[in-house]
């Protein structure tokens, strides 16, 4: 394959070099997509089987409709909600669907 080293592209370079330069982008692309492929996408369901769960009321015992989860932008009342650590409120429905992919608060 040393011949390889006398070809010459149009532009001047020799085509050994162009072989090796894209052969190169390939492994680094290939590497990248790795990367991003083994990334955690949201949180383990060991940890979503410990949020806490509970039903809104007001400070009478009455369930309160006057806030919205800001995932579906629904009424909160009815559903059982969930509180994150930061004291965002959502549907627990909705925040273990969030959750199971981003592992960060959605507001």
């Amino acid at each position: 394959m040393a011949v390889l080293l006398y070809w010459q592209t149009a532009d001047g370079k020799l085509l050994m070099e162009v072989l090796f330069t894209e052969a190169r982008r390939q492994r680094h692309e290939a590497r990248q997509q790795a990367l991003i492929a083994n990334q955690p996408k949201g949180l383990p369901p060991h940890v979503l089987n410990h949020l806490s769960s509970f039903t809104l009321t007001n400070k009478d015992g009455h369930i309160t409709n006057d806030l919205d989860c800001t995932i579906c932008q629904e009424d909160l009342c009815q559903e059982k909600v969930t509180s994150l650590p930061c004291g965002h409120i959502f549907h627990k429905k909705c925040i273990r669907t969030w959750l199971k992919r981003k592992a960060t608060c959605p507001t």
